[in-house]
């Protein structure tokens, strides 16, 4: 069995660690809206790319990016 201060050092190394996967947690959300909005502005900007090429190129695809 456990003594007093050992149960303690244990419960305070467990919430430590709940603590620490918390915020881990957070920072993996952050990055993945990060990504998402990337993502997004990448596909927007290789759109406005091939119009572009197609504009100049009388409908060649300078950028052939696909996903």
């Amino acid at each position: 069995m456990l003594g007093k201060s050992a149960l303690h050092s244990w419960m305070r190394l467990l919430l430590t660690s709940i603590v620490v996967l918390i915020e881990q947690d957070v920072e993996l959300g952050q990055l993945r809206q990060a990504l998402e909005q990337l993502w997004e502005e990448k596909e927007k900007e290789t759109g406005r790319a091939n119009k572009l090429a197609e504009d100049l190129d009388g409908g060649y695809s300078l950028i052939g990016v696909t996903s």
